[in-house]
């Protein structure tokens, strides 16, 4: 296997970054660019919660209310796949409804879940057209 060039922790502290001001000034066209076609998503806090791309993007058009902060980003490069490690820290984050996804939780749940935690995920991107893609997201849950 040909190790591509490790991209580094910065390239998508930018992007988590971006997914943060997206979300709070609801330009969801940023995640129509940078969500893989291939996508899924799972949640270790609920399990069998599964969702593709269009329920994905439903679930983050649902986002209200957003404050939080990138804390750390860890990257690492395996091949033409970066894996990434995204340590948030979330004040609020209110849902206007909940989705119709099998197991997905209710709005009051999620911001039990998230409201002043340190919160968890792990992507997988890769370079698509020279764009950043994640294709994957597993949030890991709450870390206090």
């Amino acid at each position: 296997m040909t190790q591509a060039a490790d991209p580094g922790s910065d390239v998508f502290r930018k992007l988590y970054d971006e997914w943060i001001t997206a979300l709070q000034q609801r330009n969801y066209r940023w995640f129509e660019d940078h969500v893989a076609e291939d996508f899924s998503c799972s949640a270790h806090p609920y399990p069998g919660l599964a969702m593709n791309k269009a329920q994905f993007l439903e679930g983050e058009k649902k986002i209200e209310t957003l404050r939080a902060e990138t804390l750390r980003v860890h990257a690492h490069a395996v091949g033409n796949i970066t894996v990434t490690t995204w340590i948030i820290r979330v004040d609020e984050e209110k849902l206007s409804d909940t989705l119709a996804v099998p197991g997905f939780p209710s709005p009051q749940e999620l911001g039990d879940l998230t409201r002043g935690k340190t919160m968890v995920y792990t992507d997988a991107w890769r370079r698509e057209a020279g764009v950043w893609r994640f294709f994957h997201h597993h949030v890991v849950g709450p870390a206090d």
